[in-house]
């Protein structure tokens, strides 16, 4: 009909994140909180972009020459990172055996 206003296009990322939720790479550390009182400075940020971080890497898109990235990519991002190892695991295991035999030839009197 006249005068209607179409409705707004949403357009997405091939993965389905609206270009609206994007924000400039330079942008990350605005969503990170502060070490001692100073911002994860922007080299860090891009060498998660180029190289990653214990074999993950920040998710982004360029549009044009810019490269964006969002909240979404940031926070699994950040959880890939932070996430145990299997070396951290085995450690661990490793550590709470040793304790328990410990535990185990002090109980015997050993």
């Amino acid at each position: 009909m006249p005068g209607d206003t179409p409705s707004a296009v949403r357009l997405t990322t091939p993965d389905g994140v609206p270009y609206a939720d994007l924000f400039p790479w330079r942008d990350v550390t605005k969503h990170l909180p502060r070490r001692g009182g100073n911002t994860i400075g922007h080299n860090t940020i891009r060498r998660w972009m180029n190289e990653g971080c214990g074999g993950t890497i920040l998710r982004t898109v360029h549009v044009g020459v810019a490269r964006y990235t969002c909240a979404k990519w940031l926070g699994e991002f950040l959880a890939a990172i932070n996430r145990p190892s299997t070396h951290q695991q085995a450690k661990a295991e490793n550590r709470s055996q040793h304790e328990q035999a410990v535990r185990e030839l002090e109980a015997a009197g050993i």
